[in-house]
């Protein structure tokens, strides 16, 4: 009896009859694969993630807990929806839990810059105590000949996730039908409870080397259980999105840890943790290993159009800049009418030359008083074109080429009188112009790049009309004073 005595203890000590400790495996590299913490952040990426984790804690420790994880999530980008699925296997000494969750998450947009992920998950997961690991003396006591333990128990959790700009805070909590596991025999009886679990998170991402992509963002999570003592984690983490990441994790009175990921490939990518834990554990326990292997789907190269002639080249400029016009035409404000009439216009003169290109004949060795091309004079005809007034002696007036910038969406910009109230070296500064004029009224203020020289010029008319220009800038220099006249050919 003895010996019964003695692993009816043992089991105690694991199993903890109505348990209300810390019942959920822990990982390190959770902010690489966010929604095994929080449903919320379900197909958070542009692409679908499949991810692989396994961690063995305190190494010298027999029977200390291990972990395998494998995670699938992605976005369903039409319906602001995401979808992901876990499956699991944690095993600490003779008990094991085994099982599957489903999670789910919906981005609600509040604006361009604020966003509410609401989360769910669902699984069921099996509780197994395996008597064949036991370490006894005695390996004919008959408790041992019984048979394992299993019981198979359903489980939810939830997760909310507010984001603005570059900050996150979330909350949520994990067993939250907090069901009880009854384990029942002739002598004895135990019950293993799935206490609630919750946690809050905040996050903050600031950027270091915009250009290189590389940001460097803190992230602090709370957990909070029932009878247990609060426990936090502060990580920081500098992330270089082309390369790897590396990351520093104190975990309180419990661990440090050491991560450090690389991105093997635009598909691939592997990371590391080594954990070594601090307090009374220290000198006994052994460190903490954990991998993580991940595998993006969908991410492809961008792959360059090749043009093989100029007239392909220029043909392809004209159609790329009447889907431009056409696509503003669709957003602009019907009380503009004069302005959306003068964008029609230009659409239409497009349309008319990018026709009189694809009709142009090839032989250019035609007669000249048959040739389209002439007036019947044998001079060629004279193609229309904007021919500023440079002789302003304000210096207000200023001409470029129009191959030389792009809009916001990357298109050509079309020739015309652009007035111009800025030219910024960030693109931050361009945007809080722009922002400025459209709450002054100057509806149609937009962003111009220039790649030659590294410039985000801001312009809020762009007209073919010299007089109409002017008189716009009249406007535009209230706030301005050396605003000016761009005519981009």
């Amino acid at each position: 009896m003895a010996m019964k005595h003695y692993i009816l203890s043992a089991i105690a000590l694991l199993i903890l009859n109505q348990a209300q400790a810390q019942q959920l495996p822990l990982y390190n590299q959770y902010y690489a694969v966010p929604f095994i913490q929080n449903p919320s952040l379900t197909g958070i990426e542009e692409d679908a993630n499949l991810s692989l984790i396994h961690r063995s804690s305190w190494t010298d420790i027999p029977g200390a807990p291990t972990t395998s994880v494998l995670a699938l999530d992605g976005p369903i980008k039409v319906k602001n929806i995401g979808l992901g699925g876990v499956i699991f296997n944690d095993v600490t000494d003779i008990t094991q839990r085994t099982g599957f969750s489903s999670a789910y998450s919906y981005k609600l947009k509040i604006n361009d810059d604020n966003h509410i992920y609401f989360g769910l998950s669902m699984g069921v997961f099996n509780n197994r105590i395996d008597f064949s690991r036991a370490i006894v003396n005695d390996i004919d006591d008959p408790f041992l000949m019984q048979n394992n333990r299993n019981k198979a128990v359903f489980d939810a959790g939830f997760g909310l996730t507010y984001e603005w700009t570059k900050l996150q805070i979330g909350l949520g909590a994990n067993q939250l039908i907090g069901n009880q596991i009854k384990y029942t025999q002739l002598e004895s009886n135990s019950t293993y409870t799935l206490a609630r679990q919750f946690y809050g998170s905040a996050k903050y991402v600031f950027t270091i080397v915009k250009d290189k992509d590389i940001t460097v963002y803190p992230l602090a999570v709370v957990r909070y259980t029932a009878k247990t003592p609060l426990q936090y984690d502060i990580n920081a983490v500098l992330d270089w999105k082309k390369y790897g990441w590396f990351g520093v994790t104190y975990r309180s009175n419990y661990a440090l840890g050491i991560n450090l990921g690389g991105r093997i490939s635009t598909s691939l990518r592997a990371g590391y943790c080594y954990e070594l834990a601090v307090g009374k554990i220290k000198s006994y326990s052994g460190g903490t290993h954990e991998i993580m292997l991940g595998f993006t789907f969908g991410k492809k190269n961008d792959v360059p159009i090749v043009v093989d002639t100029q007239k392909e080249k220029e043909q392809m400029k004209m159609d790329m800049v009447v889907d431009s016009m056409i696509r503003k035409l669709k957003n602009e404000n019907q009380t503009n009418k004069k302005e959306i009439d003068d964008l029609k216009q230009q659409v239409d003169e497009l349309k008319k030359k990018t026709e009189e290109m694809k009709n142009a004949p090839v032989n250019n060795n035609t007669p000249a008083n048959n040739n389209p091309t002439n007036n019947g004079t044998g001079e060629p005809k004279k193609e229309a074109s904007i021919t500023p007034n440079l002789n302003d002696s304000t210096g207000a007036m200023r001409m470029s080429s129009a191959t030389d910038f792009t809009d916001e969406e990357g298109k050509f910009v079309i020739p015309s009188y652009y007035v111009i109230v800025g030219a910024f070296k960030s693109k931050e500064g361009a945007g809080e112009k722009k922002k400025q004029y459209l709450q002054r009224g100057f509806n149609f203020t937009q962003l111009f790049y220039n790649e030659k020289k590294k410039l985000y010029y801001v312009a809020v008319i762009g007209t073919t009309n010299e007089d109409a220009a002017k008189k716009e800038l009249d406007d535009a220099k209230y706030g301005t004073p050396d605003a000016w006249v761009f005519v981009l050919k």
